[in-house]
C-alpha cells in the first residue's frame, strides 16, 4: 500500500504547485486523476501551472497528462486544446513514439476531444512501429482518425499482430474496423474482417461483458451472419445483465440494437436490467439508450420518460455530438417530450459551432419531428450547416435528412437548394426526399 505522503496532495505539496517543475505537475495530475473522489479545485491550481510551463511539456508528458485525464473522465477541453498546441510543436511531433501517440490518441477519444492534422498523421506514421498493445489503443481511437491512408494501414497491422491477440484485443479491432465509417470494404478488409471473426467461437467464452458487447455491435454494423458466435455472446452475457452496472447495461442495449434479430428472451432480459438501473445512468449512458431503442423500434414511453428523470444531473456535460443524438433519439422514437426540448435549446445554440454534419443533421431532425417553435435553433443550425455544406463536408445521407427535417418545419433554404441540385437529384438518392421536401422546393422527380 502507497504510503500517505504518496497519494495526498495536500498541506505543503499544494502550496508549493506555483513553483513545481515539469516533472513534479505532471505526476501530480496523473495520482489526482487516479483519486477515487476527484478534487476539482486542486485540479484547476495544476492546470493554472501547468499553462505557466506548457512550453516545456514533451510529447510524453502530454500523453500521460491526456491518458490520465480520460481515466478520470475530466473533459477540459479548453486545456486539452492548450496541450494539443504544445503537441503539434514540430519538435515535439517528431519526439513522439508508438506509445505517446497510442496514449494521446486513446486518451482524447475517450474525452471526446479533436486531434489536429498533424497529430492524426503523426500517429498514421507510427502505427507500422507500434506493438500489439499499441495497435489495439490506436484502432480504438480510429474513429477519429479520419487521414487518408488510415485504414488500409490499420488493416496492415492487425495482420502483423493477428497471432499475438488476446481475446479482448480481438474484441476491440473488429470494432474499430466496423466502426470506420467511410472506409471502403475492400477485398483486403474482407479478409481481415474475416480473419478476427474466425478467432471469435474459441475466444467468446475468455472475454469480458464489454468485449462480448463490442463483438456482437461490430457482427451487426458489419452485417456479418454468425448466429453461433452471436448465441455464445448472449449466453454468457446473460447471466451477468443483473450484476452489471448502468454503463454496462447500455453498452448492451446498444450492441444487440445493431443485430438484425435478437433472441426474444435475452432482449427481455436487457430490458428489464435497463429498467431496474435506469435511476443509476449517466448523461452518456442516456444517450447510448435512447438512441438504441430508437434504433430497435422500442417505444417504451415510461422507460423514456425514466431516462428523462435522470437527464437534468448530468445534461450540462454531455458533448456536442450528445446533444444532437438526444434530439434525435426522442423523435425517432416518437415520444413527444417538449420539456426535454426546451432544455435542449439553448444548449444546441451553445455548442452549434462543434456540430458536424450528422449532428446538424440529427438535431434539425429532433426539433423539427415535433413542430417545435424554436426559430433561433434553426438559425444557428442552419448557419452551421451552410459552412459545413460550403467546405463539402455533408454526405449525401446527411444531406437528405437535413433537407427533409427542415421541410418538416417549413423552411426552404437556399444553401440546402443547391446541395440538393447539386448532389441529390438525377441520382437514385433523390427517391430519399419526402413528398414535404419535393413540394417545397418545386422538385417534379
Amino acid at each position: 500500500m502507497m504510503s500517505k505522503r504518496k497519494t495526498q496532495l495536500d498541506g505543503l505539496a499544494v502550496l508549493s504547485i506555483p513553483w513545481m517543475s515539469r516533472a513534479k505537475v505532471v505526476a501530480a495530475m496523473q495520482q489526482l486523476c487516479r483519486r477515487e473522489q476527484f478534487d476539482s479545485e486542486l485540479w484547476s491550481r495544476l492546470v493554472k501551472r501547468a499553462v505557466v510551463i506548457a512550453h516545456s511539456f514533451t510529447a510524453k508528458d502530454v500523453a500521460r497528462i491526456v491518458s490520465s485525464m480520460s481515466a478520470a473522465r475530466e473533459v477540459d477541453q479548453a486545456f486539452m486544446r492548450r496541450l494539443l498546441r504544445r503537441f503539434s510543436d514540430t519538435q515535439v511531433l517528431a519526439g513522439a513514439n508508438p506509445h505517446d501517440m497510442a496514449a494521446l490518441a486513446h486518451g482524447a477519444a475517450k474525452l471526446g476531444t479533436e486531434l489536429p492534422q498533424d497529430v492524426k498523421l503523426r500517429t498514421l506514421e507510427v502505427l507500422p512501429r507500434a506493438d500489439t498493445q499499441q495497435v489495439c489503443l490506436i484502432a480504438g481511437a480510429s474513429a477519429s482518425l479520419r487521414v487518408d491512408g488510415f485504414a488500409e494501414c490499420l488493416e496492415a497491422q492487425i495482420e502483423r499482430v493477428l497471432v499475438d491477440l488476446q481475446p479482448m484485443q480481438i474484441s476491440v479491432l473488429l470494432h474499430a474496423v466496423a466502426s470506420f465509417e467511410g472506409m471502403s470494404v475492400s477485398s483486403s478488409t474482407s479478409k481481415v474482417v474475416q480473419m478476427l471473426v474466425d478467432r471469435l467461437p474459441e475466444r467468446v467464452q475468455a472475454m469480458d461483458s464489454h468485449s462480448l458487447c463490442l463483438v456482437l455491435s461490430s457482427l451487426g454494423r458489419l452485417g456479418v451472419v454468425q448466429k453461433d458466435v452471436q448465441d455464445l455472446a448472449m449466453g454468457e452475457l446473460l447471466p451477468q445483465l443483473t450484476s452489471m452496472d448502468g454503463h454496462s447495461v447500455a453498452m448492451c442495449t446498444n450492441a444487440i440494437s445493431r443485430l438484425p434479430a435478437v433472441r426474444p428472451d435475452f432482449l427481455e432480459s436487457v430490458l428489464h436490467a435497463l429498467r431496474s438501473k435506469v435511476r443509476t445512468l449517466d448523461g452518456p449512458s442516456i444517450c447510448i439508450v435512447a438512441n438504441a431503442l430508437a434504433r430497435m423500434e422500442i417505444r417504451d414511453v415510461d422507460l423514456f420518460h425514466g431516462l428523462y428523470d435522470v437527464l437534468p444531473r448530468s445534461i450540462g456535460k454531455l458533448s456536442a455530438k450528445q446533444l444532437a443524438m438526444l434530439a434525435h433519439a426522442w423523435a425517432k422514437a416518437h415520444i413527444h417530450n417538449e420539456d426535454l426540448y426546451l432544455i435542449l435549446a439553448p444548449l444546441v445554440v451553445r455548442n452549434a459551432e462543434q456540430f458536424g454534419p450528422r449532428e446538424v443533421a440529427m438535431a434539425t431532425y429532433g426539433f423539427a419531428h415535433f413542430r417545435l417553435d424554436v426559430p433561433d435553433v434553426y438559425a444557428v443550425l442552419r448557419t452551421r450547416a451552410e459552412v459545413l455544406l460550403d467546405d463539402q463536408r455533408f454526405s449525401r445521407q446527411d444531406l437528405l435528412m437535413f433537407a427533409n427535417a427542415l421541410s418538416k418545419a417549413q423552411i426552404r433554404d437556399s444553401v440546402v437548394e443547391v446541395a440538393l441540385a447539386r448532389e441529390v437529384l438525377g441520382t437514385q438518392a433523390q427517391e430519399h426526399l419526402s413528398s414535404r421536401t419535393k413540394s417545397l422546393y418545386g422538385l417534379t422527380i
